[in-house]
């Protein structure tokens, strides 16, 4: 846990991957190994299909909320379709794509997101049409882990950067106010 001046606790990195240390004092010479253009064809190829795969992993997300509110959701839900269109080609994509050996660690995390949404993917109609906890487990793991490895794939390589929104202006606005209310309460 790292702490911010108000006190509030920072949650620790969730990443189940470490960064590799940089090889050299130029960042950037590690990222293209070598300036290896089949590296820079690789990232500007696989934006798209990390894009379409962050999509559905939100998609499939915002489902989850949208049944746990006890909204409108059954197994034919038209956003299921969406996430389904967005994983379909990106998925195919992935896997058929080999990666230059610079990009290989970023390739493994991509492969990885695009099976376990596979397996979010599956779990879905249950997930919706049950509403129970252990339906919507089923669907929450595999969409958890497929999440935590597009994080993983993001810090790999430029240009697949994810928004945390817990860092941005907004989240210290919000701890500036909690740490106002608590002098004032004292």
């Amino acid at each position: 846990m790292t702490y911010r001046d108000d006190a509030t606790v920072l949650p620790a990195s969730t990443f189940a991957c470490e960064p590799e240390p940089p090889e050299s004092s130029i960042p950037d010479e590690r990222l293209f190994a070598g300036h290896d253009p089949r590296v820079f064809d690789y990232v500007v190829a696989a934006q798209g299909r990390f894009e379409s795969l962050r999509q559905c992993a939100a998609q499939l997300a915002g489902l989850l909320v949208l049944a746990s509110a006890g909204g409108r959701t059954d197994a034919e839900h038209p956003m299921l379709e969406l996430a389904r269109n967005a994983h379909g080609a990106a998925a195919d994509a992935t896997f058929s794509t080999s990666a230059p050996a610079g990009a290989g660690h970023h390739h493994r995390h991509m492969l990885a997101a695009a099976r376990s949404l596979t397996a979010a993917l599956a779990a879905m109609p249950g997930a919706l049409s049950k509403r129970d906890a252990g339906s919507v487990d089923e669907a929450f793991h595999p969409l958890n882990t497929a999440f935590r490895e597009l994080q993983n794939a993001s810090r790999c390589l430029p240009g697949f950067e994810i928004i945390d929104f817990e860092q941005g202006c907004c989240a210290e606005h919000a701890g500036l106010r909690r740490s106002k209310r608590i002098l004032m309460e004292q």
